[in-house]
């Protein structure tokens, strides 16, 4: 009789979302309700490195780090990493594992070892409520994160409840009932909960489940912007039986041992940036998480570089391209098996023509002991072993901005420089403005600040954009720029993703050109976010000559070694504090906003501006293209 009520109560249980108002003055003492609370990951990964390799003889170097191991290799005039590392597994949004290292304020600590992410809502789990003493299942029903969920239930029974997704929308199968297991997938992860629970010792309280993962995932990545090119063509497979699937067993909560090894073929790789060729990711799940390491076969890898010549580099792989990622400790449960290769090119030196304005204010990059200056020549940011570009270094060449002075420079083209960085003041002239145009058009690489508009200005932007362009001076000093989300391969470099960011303009105004002809630049900025909409451009790159402009001589602008000026309308370039004079964003920029604006009414001082970043991938392409192009340095 007992089972038998049982079942005429669990049949009409109630599936349904219920808010905290529906659930005032009830009483659920005959309910149980159930609610989501995230996914459970590990805060803390632990391995080790063991130096020997299957790559033979040209195993080059090997690094140790807290999280990862790599081993570095000629690969023709390339370098390439080949890293493995345990992470997180988090599938929060994204790719796995990236909220948990880019957006930390979101997780929850639960202990010192295990961290708490909330599941997406919308996604389906089942959720079953066991006889504890017969295993029989008294309800299984579908559920949906974010809802609460409420069954009805005999008063004062013993129950085990048990919660299972592929943290997905998909609506998710009844296990087989015979055997009490579900079956694995490559595609998805398995997360899984349960506990006891006595219906009366409950009351309104919500059963809060916390998923764990049961699988790993295998992840591979292939990264190509250190040598700045695009992937061609990519085609490698598993060298082993590692992508395995299961079937587990939810009363307990553990795979069978006789798991089936899955061939997936040729990986299948995705681009993380749907705008972008130069990061590969293919990702598989697997039931098998002692894996100590994995081998991939590479049969092709073909990069485009940004000269457009194709190269062919599996060929040049150690080992006939065969490669192995790890090795890796302990299991890797509810982890990413992360194996990644990094192609690199190193530049040889590269001569710099500073145009300096103010070295006190080091406008061109040109003084050691200023941010901007410091920054260039921190070989964390610009050094053989850079994890940002790899480059042996620069010489740095210095001149003023009095008149005649880059025209006497620039004189003979034999000894141009790799790359200019000039701060055009109101000093230079006609013939300053014609050498700088004559050097471009020789194919030359130059980042360029100009913020005065004059008919000397207006010829140089006519010489290089066409005869329909003109200029003007808008805004004031503190001036906000959004940059567009456009352009991946420049603005979502390795300095930092600043697509949809802001620059700040230094205590003066801002150039504006205008009336350029469509499709001749890549537009970065228009008009202020803070002051009244103007017509022109105010940031932009030349499609194809070589040319980085903004509209603000003191884009680079900062008094101070490193930090943050605490002025709000001057002095927005920042690195950090801790002697890697890494880029940072200025936290607490831009004016008042005027009457009119975009962003009216916001006070000041409550902008990021994000300039030394943005400088930062600018100037490594800039160094790129200054080696893959090439200059014209014939009279």
């Amino acid at each position: 009789m007992f089972y038998f009520l049982l079942m005429v109560l669990t049949s009409a249980s109630l599936l349904t979302a219920c808010s905290k108002e529906n659930l005032k003055n009830r009483n659920l003492s005959d309910k149980l309700i159930f609610s989501v609370g995230g996914i459970s990951i590990e805060k803390a990964i632990a391995f080790k490195d063991n130096p020997k390799s299957i790559l033979g003889n040209s195993f080059r170097s090997e690094i140790q780090s807290e999280n990862s191991t790599s081993r570095s290799y000629d690969v023709g005039e390339f370098t390439m990493d080949v890293s493995g590392a345990l992470e997180p597994l988090s599938s929060l949004e994204g790719e796995p594992g990236m909220l948990y290292r880019n957006s930390q304020s979101k997780i929850a600590s639960t202990n010192a070892r295990t961290a708490l992410v909330p599941m997406l809502n919308g996604i389906k789990y089942r959720i079953l409520l066991v006889n504890p003493i017969s295993n029989s299942i008294e309800y299984s029903g579908l559920a949906t994160s974010g809802e609460l969920l409420e069954i009805d239930v005999v008063k004062g029974a013993d129950y085990k409840w048990i919660a299972y997704s592929y943290n997905t929308e998909d609506v998710i199968e009844e296990p087989q009932h015979s055997q009490m297991t579900i079956d694995s997938r490559t595609d998805a992860p398995l997360l899984y909960a349960s506990g006891m629970v006595r219906s009366a010792v409950v009351g309104s309280e919500p059963i809060v489940i916390n998923f764990q993962h049961q699988l790993a995932q295998v992840q591979v990545e292939i990264d190509t912007k250190g040598l700045f090119g695009g992937v061609e063509e990519l085609d490698a497979m598993f060298a082993g039986d590692y992508i395995k699937v299961g079937k587990f067993n939810i009363l307990n909560g553990t795979f069978d041992p006789n798991m089936i090894s899955v061939d997936v073929g040729n990986l299948l790789f995705h681009n993380p940036d749907s705008t972008s060729n130069r990061v590969k990711l293919a990702k598989y799940y697997t039931a098998d998480t002692q894996i100590s390491s994995f081998r991939l076969q590479f049969s092709n890898l073909s990069i485009r570089l940004i000269n457009d010549k194709v190269e062919s580099l599996s060929a040049k792989f150690p080992s006939g391209g065969l490669l192995e990622f790890g090795p890796y400790a302990g299991s890797s449960k509810g982890k990413i098996i992360k194996g990644l290769l990094e192609m690199w090119k190193i530049f040889p030196k590269k001569r710099i023509l500073h145009v300096e304005g103010n070295a006190a204010y080091s406008y061109a990059a040109s003084n050691p002991l200023k941010a901007s200056g410091a920054f260039l020549r921190n070989p964390l940011n610009f050094g053989l072993k850079s994890e940002f570009l790899r480059i042996e270094g620069f010489e740095h060449e210095v001149v003023g901005s009095a008149r005649n002075t880059l025209k006497n420079r620039l004189a003979d083209p034999a000894n141009y420089p790799d790359i200019i960085i000039a701060g055009m003041f109101s000093g230079f002239l006609t013939d300053d403005y014609n050498a700088m145009a004559e050097y471009i058009n020789r194919g030359g690489v130059v980042f360029l600040m100009i913020e005065n508009s004059n008919q000397y200005v207006d010829a140089f932007m006519k010489n290089i954009l066409g005869p329909s362009v003109s200029t003007a001076n808008y805004d004031s000093g503190g001036a906000i720029y959004t940059l567009t989300t456009e352009d991946a391969d420049v603005l979502n470099w390795r300095f930092g993703d600043v697509r949809g960011k802001n620059w700040g303009q230094d205590f003066s105004a801002t150039l504006y050109v205008k009336d350029i002809p469509e499709g001749l630049v890549i537009p970065y900025t228009s008009d202020s976010r803070n002051y009244a909409p103007r017509v022109g451009t105010t940031m932009f790159r030349h499609k194809t000559k070589h040319l980085f402009f903004v509209g603000d001589t003191g884009f680079l602008s900062c008094e101070l070694r490193s930090g943050q000026y605490p002025g709000y309308l001057l002095e927005p370039f920042v690195v950090s504090t801790d002697g890697k004079d890494l880029p940072l964003p200025h936290k607490a920029y831009g004016n008042t906003t005027a009457l009119g604006a975009l962003d009216y009414y916001k006070v000041g001082a409550t902008y990021e501006a994000h300039n030394s970043m943005i400088f930062g991938n600018v100037f490594s392409l800039l160094v790129a293209t200054s080696h893959y192009n090439g200059i014209n340095k014939v009279k």
